[in-house]
């Protein structure tokens, strides 16, 4: 695959639950292939999670993404990267409120 920086499947088990799945990463390979797995982990725990979540919160802040494989593999047959993508309801504290949404206020007032 010269060239090809990427080899992303997707996949949607459930009608609000995503799956992405990354086969093939240029960083895995540069740095697996240069036996620097301490470097992959590395960059990939401190830039991967957080660029899945700013990507995510353009499309709708309500998404939720959870890591179900990162780097370093285990074995090089294993996929690279792996994340699950959701959707927050309204009883999760991280939820974001549409502009104008009325909440009730619960208390003294």
């Amino acid at each position: 695959m010269p060239g090809k920086a990427f080899d992303v499947s997707f996949e949607m088990p459930e009608p609000d639950v995503g799956i992405m799945t990354f086969n093939r990463c240029v960083a895995v390979d540069q740095w697996e292939s240069m036996g620097r797995p301490d470097i992959l982990e590395k960059n990939c725990h401190s830039t991967c999670p957080k660029s899945m979540v700013v990507t995510t919160k353009l499309y709708n802040p309500n998404m939720k993404v959870e890591i179900l494989a990162i780097p370093p593999r285990r074995d090089p047959g294993n996929v690279c990267c792996k994340w699950r993508f959701s959707m927050r309801t309204p009883d999760d504290p991280e939820y974001v409120k549409e502009p104008g949404e009325i909440t009730r206020k619960t208390g003294g007032d």
